[in-house]
């Protein structure tokens, strides 16, 4: 499925997104992901390749998988 219909033309970096996982194994990191940052001991940010997303689907640890986009933040004026 092309990247614009599954909405992640914005979200990648090179051929990686980010992605937010939760998993039902404390630990548990699928192939394929590099973690960024652990949220909790099932739930933590990464970066997979576009090719790994439909992988994580299937991958029976692997309760939800959310791709991640970047917060637009506007300057605070005083």
């Amino acid at each position: 499925m092309a990247l614009e219909a599954r909405g992640l033309s914005g979200r990648r970096v090179g051929n990686k997104v980010r992605v937010i996982v939760q998993v039902n194994e404390a630990g548990y990191v699928p192939n394929g992901v590099t973690v960024r940052s652990r949220v909790s001991g099932n739930m933590f940010t990464g970066e997979t390749s576009i090719d790994s997303l439909m992988l994580l689907e299937r991958d029976p640890h692997v309760l939800a998988v959310e791709v991640g986009k970047p917060l637009r933040l506007q300057a605070i004026r005083d």
